[in-house]
């Protein structure tokens, strides 16, 4: 009895790592660095209807983000909001934008925020693979100090 309950358990360790790797094509269809931008984080997540995925993330003050949503079922509607989990404000949500899956944000100061996306998916039974892509890139304005101006320099990258 003890066996069998050991090997159960193995195999759905097996399937649950299986259907994690299923994903990892769209890797390949994620938007690139490109010259723009200086850091590029990608994650892959299986969704079903309902369930909500949140990221949290740092992100820091003078500095431009992309954020993106790629998708495997081109007809999937997915909600996306960003909020400060400080005063737990909605800075944006894809409910206002036409359901837009991409953010551009531009930060004075520096936040930790909540990615927080949701599958619309009309099929409850419905499990879509999506990969979230976070591109940044700093805003090196001049510092006047003696008639020089020296660009301020971008703090270490958030390797999370």
């Amino acid at each position: 009895m003890i066996r069998l309950s050991f090997f159960i358990c193995i195999m759905y360790l097996f399937t649950v790592n299986t259907n994690a790797q299923d994903c990892k094509h769209l890797f390949d269809s994620t938007p690139p660095l490109g010259e723009k931008y200086i850091t590029k984080s990608d994650r892959l997540f299986e969704i079903t209807k309902g369930n909500a995925i949140k990221v949290i993330r740092f992100l820091y003050g003078n500095s431009n983000y992309n954020i993106i949503i790629t998708k495997d079922n081109p007809n999937l509607k997915i909600g996306l909001k960003l909020i400060d989990t400080k005063n737990l404000e909605v800075l944006w949500d894809n409910i206002n934008k036409d359901l837009s899956e991409e953010i551009n944000i531009s930060l004075d100061n520096s936040c930790r925020v909540a990615i927080e996306i949701t599958s619309l998916a009309e099929n409850e039974q419905q499990t879509d693979c999506i990969a979230l892509t976070i591109r940044s890139f700093k805003n090196h304005t001049p510092i006047e100090t003696d008639n020089q101006s020296t660009p301020n320099s971008p703090p270490d990258p958030d390797w999370q």
